[in-house]
Formats: structure tokens, C-alpha cells, sequence
């Protein structure tokens, strides 16, 4: 069962955690919106693991490993935090 939703993400304290809503095979999240306005990153699978920096308006797919495992409720991927802003809410699909 799919499942959608928002998060909001910011840059004031340390990295924040996505947490898996339903059990799921891949999660996409992406700021919400038509086009996105901040840059940001991301840190997998710890907060403590080198960032990824993306671009306004780009989306990020997490995929659940090994291959044909799923997500659980609770589980943490990836954190995320802004760069240009103080706090933007991010759209997510997990199917």
C-alpha cells in the first residue's frame, strides 16, 4: 500500500531523520511545490556519513537493500537538511 505525506526539513540543529511511515520498497521525497526553491542535502544511511548536495527542484529515491526487502515502520534511511533556507516541507511517496 502506497502511502503519501510531507515533512518539513531545516538547518537549525543537526541532520533531520526521515522516518519510515509504512513498510515500503523505495520512497521518493522532493520539495514540495512545482519547483523547488532551496538546495539540500542528504546523509545515508547515518547523519555521520558524507552529505549529497541536491538541487532546487530535484527529488531523492531511497531503495530498500538487499533487493526485495522493504522499509519497516520507525526505520530511519536518510537525514536531510536545507541549505538556503531556515525550513522547507518536502513531499514523499513510499510504495
Amino acid at each position: 500500500m502506497a502511502k503519501t505525506g510531507t515533512i518539513t526539513f531545516d538547518n537549525v540543529s543537526s541532520h533531520d531523520p526521515f522516518v519510515v511511515p509504512v513498510a515500503c520498497r523505495t520512497i521518493t521525497i522532493r520539495e514540495q511545490g512545482a519547483a523547488g526553491t532551496t538546495r539540500y542535502q542528504v546523509f545515508a544511511p547515518s547523519a555521520t556519513d558524507t552529505g549529497f548536495t541536491k538541487l532546487q527542484g530535484e527529488s531523492t529515491m531511497l531503495t530498500a537493500y538487499p533487493p526485495g526487502q522493504l522499509f519497516q515502520i520507525g526505520d530511519v534511511p536518510a537525514y536531510f537538511t536545507v541549505l538556503d533556507v531556515a525550513s522547507a516541507t518536502f513531499s514523499f511517496i513510499c510504495e
